[in-house]
């Protein structure tokens, strides 16, 4: 299944670039779903922070867990590579999201769906 970001709200999209950003000043060689799920709990104005302290999670702790999950990646050395390299799990995470999207009939895929 191929995957549209012009299909992501504004939100996911930010999330997806911010963890972009993320991988690449960490050196890591592809973008994982740990990436993904950190962006997700940074945006401070975002619905996923709210839904998981509604559920009784506790944020902070949860992006410390993320954080140290990160630097346990492998870094590589040299210049980033050309495009975006997806990681796995993240693929399967975007894949999951698109499927709810398309299950629920909502055009665009959020950060709900991300979660």
């Amino acid at each position: 299944m191929a995957i549209r970001f012009d299909k992501f709200t504004e939100k996911a999209q930010e999330a997806i670039l911010s963890a972009q950003e993320s991988m690449r000043s960490a050196q890591h060689a592809q973008m994982e779903s740990e990436h993904l799920l950190l962006a997700l709990l940074e945006q401070s104005d975002g619905i996923v922070p709210q839904v998981l302290a509604k559920v009784g999670v506790n944020v902070a702790a949860l992006r410390g867990r993320v954080r140290a999950e990160l630097d346990r990646l492998p870094k590589v050395s040299g210049p980033p590579a050309e495009g975006l390299m997806i990681g796995p799990g993240l693929r399967q995470a975007l894949e999951t999201a698109q499927a709810e999207a398309q299950r629920l009939h909502d055009e665009y895929i959020s950060a709900e769906h991300l979660l």
